[in-house]
């Protein structure tokens, strides 16, 4: 049978509907324990730092359960690897000590990594935000998660993909009001405009 393992912190319908799929295609789903969530809260701080390590480690115990029968490593041991050594890219990765890169895409992440933002970076007073919309998002949606990051410049990125944004114009009229500068910037001129502004330690560069 197919197996299936998702996070506990899914939203209650989100949550219905992984359930009822995993009946339908008669496959067996795990979520990790209450035990393993609140030992990993000891370790760290954000939910999603926590929903993505807590899912590593049960896809690790159900790999050895039923595919890695030769595995004798102790699940303390796993445990303390993943938790000491892991790093989940594009999650609140850190280069340079000046520039983030993070995917989120949704205001529940965005609130996150602002979060932690405010945790690791806390005399940070310029903040400069690249983030890019596909079709299905609300710019109104995103005003809380300005509002709280209060960034400098944000630069609206354009992206060759079916799904995303091709007029801003809604966009921007949304986030003038929030008084900050607004530009436009291609995907691929990124890493060359921070190269050509002289990224420091007084700057934040979020992307």
């Amino acid at each position: 049978n197919d197996i299936v393992i998702s996070s506990p912190f899914q939203a209650k319908k989100v949550k219905e509907i992984i359930v009822k799929q995993t009946k339908k295609l008669n496959a067996r789903l795990y979520l990790p324990s209450t035990d393993e969530i609140a030992k990993l809260k000891k370790e760290f701080n954000t939910i999603g730092e926590i929903e993505n390590h807590s899912i590593s480690l049960k896809t690790i115990q159900v790999l050895k359960k039923f595919f890695l029968h030769n595995i004798t490593i102790p699940d303390t041991n796993i445990y303390k690897d993943i938790v000491s050594s892991s790093h989940l890219p594009c999650r609140k990765e850190v280069i340079l000590n000046s520039i983030i890169i993070d995917g989120a895409h949704n205001i529940n992440s965005l609130i996150e990594l602002n979060n932690f933002i405010k945790q690791k970076f806390p005399y940070i007073k310029q903040k400069i935000l690249f983030i890019g919309f596909l079709k299905d998002k609300n710019p109104e949606d995103f005003k809380k998660f300005m509002n709280l990051l209060a960034p400098k410049k944000v630069f609206l990125v354009r992206f060759p993909s079916k799904r995303s944004y091709k007029d801003y114009t809604k966009i921007k009229s949304v986030f003038r009001a929030l008084n900050t500068e607004i530009n436009e910037i291609n995907y691929k001129n990124i890493i060359n405009h921070i190269k050509t502004n002289n990224p420091h330690k007084d700057v934040l560069y979020i992307i």
